[in-house]
């Protein structure tokens, strides 16, 4: 389907919004730069939050670009009465995605939203929701996703953006949501007001608890023996997940058990080759394995022995927790946010973050362990039932909502 067939809709569905008589329900604004499963978990956060809340009755649209926008991935949403609208890019500086089309249906529409929730931090999309907010007073939310310090690359960028515009966008926000004590802690940092932050966990999708009569297909397709047990990162390609260092780590385990092997999968985000130049000075070609963006991720952490999340200054990370509703243990960094809710729930192995020894002795426990994890991803899958569904993040989020809502 094209990118008119998008905006047609959109823009019926919204000629819909001055009939309907204001009730209980809301009309919410989702903004997020970017609409595709490949740029990992600010796009799984939009797309959950805005399913579950359609299925609780909120009108919901999703203003987006058209850059890598994934019209399969829209459809379900689409079909669920979603206006999704991918407005054209006509510049990209480094993803800062300039969408000039954006700001004239701003100025005809934003007025007949309840409220509008940020996704990302420093997008010129949010540039243009914070102008008209102060115009119509229409209040916003952000979920910067992890985003908002200044950390690694395009440092300079960030402080330029910061003074002219991130700084007002935290200011001014209604109401801003955290994922974990990490991500406040980031806010803290950035002088956010605390009052205005609500710790609220990223949903886990528990109806994907593993079904153990579905055969999993991953290890044929990647070529793997039957008899080798699989250590395996998903995920970004990216400097910041520290695959550098479990590769490290793999390099010594592989000298105590020879029948295992390291899975590499994810979309690269300029870390493969460096990681591939590192596993030949480690002479671990034939041990390690970059088998690019996965489709179906619970096939994979289904034939895996271990999960392993490295990564650093991480609020979240959805991909241990998708691992234990598939049967699988994990190996996280204790820099990961997830790695509170799994100390909470005692239900997985956290490894001191940046340290290759403690990786090696904690993915060596978990391979060695195989009764104690299986009491550990029982205990996992009740505390994400009870606590960590998106049905129940959902309704947290409108909650909030309806708080800011004058």
């Amino acid at each position: 389907m094209s990118f008119n067939y998008f905006l047609r809709e959109a823009y019926n569905f919204l000629s819909l919004f001055d009939q309907v008589p204001k009730d209980s329900n809301m009309n919410v604004l989702q903004v997020i730069p970017y609409f595709t499963p490949k740029r990992g978990g600010d796009v799984n956060v939009c797309y959950n939050i805005s399913k579950h809340l359609s299925m609780l009755g909120h009108k919901v649209t999703i203003a987006t670009t058209d850059f890598e926008f994934d019209e399969n991935y829209a459809q379900e949403l689409v079909k669920l009465g979603i206006a999704i609208i991918p407005f054209h890019c006509i510049f990209n500086f480094k993803l800062f995605l300039i969408t000039p089309q954006m700001n004239g249906w701003l100025h005809t529409h934003v007025s007949s939203f309840d409220v509008i929730h940020l996704h990302a931090f420093r997008c010129y999309q949010n540039i243009l929701v914070h102008s008209f907010s102060k115009d119509t007073g229409v209040p916003y939310i952000l979920q910067a996703n992890g985003s908002v310090l200044r950390l690694s690359e395009k440092q300079n960028m960030k402080r330029i953006y910061d003074h002219l515009w991130g700084d007002n966008l935290l200011r001014d926000a209604n109401g801003i949501i955290a994922v974990s004590k990490a991500e406040i802690g980031q806010y803290r940092k950035n002088g956010v007001c605390l009052d205005k932050v609500n710790l609220i966990p990223n949903g886990i999708h528990a109806e994907s608890l593993l079904n153990p009569d579905k055969p999993a297909f991953f290890r044929s397709k990647a070529g793997i023996q039957n008899d080798c047990r699989i250590i395996l990162y998903l995920g970004r390609l990216h400097k910041r997940k520290r695959i550098d260092l479990l590769i490290k780590a793999f390099s010594e385990i592989s000298k105590i058990h020879n029948d295992v092997m390291l899975v590499v999968a994810g979309e690269d985000f300029g870390q493969k080759a460096e990681l591939e130049r590192l596993t030949m000075e480690l002479n671990l070609t034939d041990l390690v394995r970059f088998v690019g963006y996965v489709e179906d991720a619970f096939e994979a952490y289904q034939d895996a022995e271990v999960l392993v999340y490295p990564a650093v200054h991480e609020i979240f990370g959805l991909i241990p927790f998708e691992a234990l509703l598939s049967g699988t243990i994990s190996v996280v960094s204790d820099d990961c946010g997830c790695g509170e809710f799994i100390k909470e729930a005692d239900c997985g192995y956290i490894a001191k973050s940046g340290d290759v020894e403690d990786f090696k002795r904690k993915i060596l426990e978990a391979l060695e362990n195989p009764d104690k994890n299986q009491l550990m991803i029982r205990s996992g899958i009740n505390y994400i039932s009870n606590n960590l569904t998106w049905d129940a993040v959902t309704k947290k989020i409108a909650d909030v909502y309806a708080d800011v809502i004058l």
